[in-house]
């Protein structure tokens, strides 16, 4: 059962609820298509442009500020060890928007292997407000929950897509 927590008398445990309810339903789905969208993208541009994709295409403002988002991260991890480290390839330094941009200004190479990407970058668009939304905790309106279950749906589809025509390649 969905508990928007803002809806009722406050109670710590209707924040809880509605934590792991968004967490549960909507959170974990955006994790999915967020990551996989990352090998997607890496798969198909390592195969068209080559390995060293993100050197040749990036714009260089996104590829300093995927730098300092990965310094930042090794900066926290120097002060509490106990954190996992990031991934070392910049492409897990930018934001959904970020590959969303990378998918649209690329899309005529993911195309030939991946028919759906127009309408998949559309849809993706339409997501990233949701996105924003709920990453802030704030509980989706049916609406949203719509959109980010399609986007789930359309990005396992791509990746089983994906994988019958080439090796994934997880940077």
């Amino acid at each position: 059962m969905f508990v928007d927590y803002k809806k009722w008398p406050f109670s710590p445990h209707r924040v809880l609820r509605s934590g792991i309810n968004i967490g549960k339903y909507n959170y974990s789905k955006l994790f999915l298509i967020e990551n996989c969208l990352r090998i997607i993208i890496n798969t198909v541009l390592s195969v068209q442009i080559g390995p060293d994709w993100w050197d040749l295409i990036m714009n260089p403002k996104k590829k300093k500020d995927a730098l300092k988002n990965r310094d930042r991260h090794y900066k926290r991890l120097k002060i509490r060890p106990s954190r996992s480290a990031p991934w070392n390839h910049g492409i897990y330094h930018i934001f959904l928007s970020d590959l969303k941009d990378i998918a649209e200004q690329n899309s005529h190479l993911i195309e030939p292997i991946l028919k759906d990407i127009y309408q998949y970058i559309i849809d993706l668009e339409n997501t990233l407000g949701p996105r924003n939304f709920i990453c802030h905790m704030n509980y989706p309106p049916n609406r949203d929950r719509a959109l980010i279950n399609n986007l789930y749906e359309k990005t396992q589809k791509l990746l089983t897509e994906l994988e019958k025509k080439i090796p994934l390649n997880i940077p």
